[in-house]
């Protein structure tokens, strides 16, 4: 069969066939190219590739978007895969995290109430004396000292200090996105065309 893989001997004489392979990379149909061919790309602006359709899916219905699995050489695609149900980005609720719940980390902390804090609960000081603000922090250490707990705690605190401030029932969330989809146009578009205001933490960003 087309794809399949095949034992041979030292004449180069097939002498078994062992069948297709059970594992591999998963990428993304980009289009159709006659009965025999798919493009596949890769995101982010990667190289995309040309392949031909293994004897399994020969009369496979495939479109564009589908996922498929292919060979380790890149040159088959042996198999189509059901769509994910998973999320590339979810939201989670944000735990009760008063900055007295966070241990250590004195002077991170007030770097980041006077930086983040100050300027949204007081915008108008701010504006009125042209007072500048970091746009930015790097919160770095090994895992498990503390720099998500910090990121939800900031989210929790400005919330609460808003919501006392204004009046307004708001509810605090931590956004979940992948790595990569952060450089993703759909994500970074809907992010510059919120008019909400929004704290960024980015997770592993090397």
């Amino acid at each position: 069969k087309k794809g399949t893989r095949v034992l041979v001997n030292e004449a180069f004489v097939i002498v078994g066939d062992l069948g297709f392979e059970t594992a591999g990379p998963v990428t993304k149909i980009t289009e159709l190219l006659g009965k025999d061919r798919l493009r596949v790309g890769s995101e982010h602006g990667l190289q995309s590739m040309v392949l031909q359709r293994s004897a399994d899916l020969a009369h496979s219905t495939l479109k564009s978007g589908d996922e498929v699995r292919v060979d380790s050489n890149y040159r088959m695609a042996l198999e189509m895969l059901s769509r994910t149900k998973s999320h590339e980005h979810y939201l989670d609720d944000v735990p009760e995290l008063p900055w007295e719940k966070v241990g250590g980390q004195e002077a991170a902390l007030q770097a980041i109430k006077d930086a983040i804090e100050l300027p949204l609960l007081h915008a108008d000081l701010f504006k009125k004396f042209q007072h500048a603000t970091p746009k930015g922090f790097l919160l770095y250490g090994p895992p498990g000292c503390g720099k998500t707990l910090i990121g939800k705690a900031t989210a929790f605190n400005l919330t609460k200090q808003l919501r006392e401030k204004t009046g307004v029932d708001m509810q605090e969330y931590f956004m979940h996105v992948k790595g990569p989809e952060i450089l993703n146009m759909w994500v970074a578009s809907k992010i510059a065309q919120s008019p909400d205001k929004a704290i960024m933490t980015l997770g592993s960003a090397d």
